[in-house]
């Protein structure tokens, strides 16, 4: 996996979508918010090159997330 967490605010999680295949809480890795200490959620992007891309992000809510990411997906080739 492929971590970009900030604790400075300056990291933004990305637009997602919902995924049935792929959504909760990530029970099954060690990969919690370093922040908060707390089991990540599981989202799947939806915005520009990452579109598609699932990663692993920092649970609380919208004001209260501190901008964990961790992405699951390597990073899509170019086109």
């Amino acid at each position: 996996m492929h971590s970009t967490s900030s604790t400075d605010g300056l990291n933004q999680v990305p637009f997602s979508i919902e995924d049935p295949d792929y959504q909760g809480l990530e029970l099954e890795t060690m990969s919690p918010c370093e922040k908060h200490g707390k089991t990540s959620e599981r989202l799947v992007a939806f915005e520009g090159t990452d579109t598609g891309r699932r990663f692993l992000a920092c649970a609380e809510p919208e004001g209260q997330n501190c901008g964990f990411v961790e992405w699951v997906d390597h990073q899509w080739p170019p086109t």
